[in-house]
């Protein structure tokens, strides 16, 4: 986030603009994160704890990647 305010501290129309359309981008990514990690484990009992776990760390690794993509955005 203080990548954001110091690109756009001159800007603060500009500024809030990014941070609405970052906040949209990321409610979808979220929900793509969980429909992708629910068809991974398709064919794994929903009611099994190896169906958490291969959702949880479904859910890590792709969070753990996004939080590398938002660091790059400017």
């Amino acid at each position: 986030m203080s990548n954001i305010n110091y690109e756009y501290k001159g800007d603060e129309k500009l500024r809030k603009e990014y941070i609405h359309k970052l906040k949209l981008a990321q409610r979808a990514w979220i929900s793509f994160r969980d429909k992708n990690c629910d068809v991974k484990a398709f064919q794994i009992e929903s009611q099994s704890q190896t169906y958490e776990t291969l959702i949880n760390d479904c859910k890590n690794k792709m969070t753990l990647a996004r939080i590398e993509e938002i660091k790059e955005l400017k």
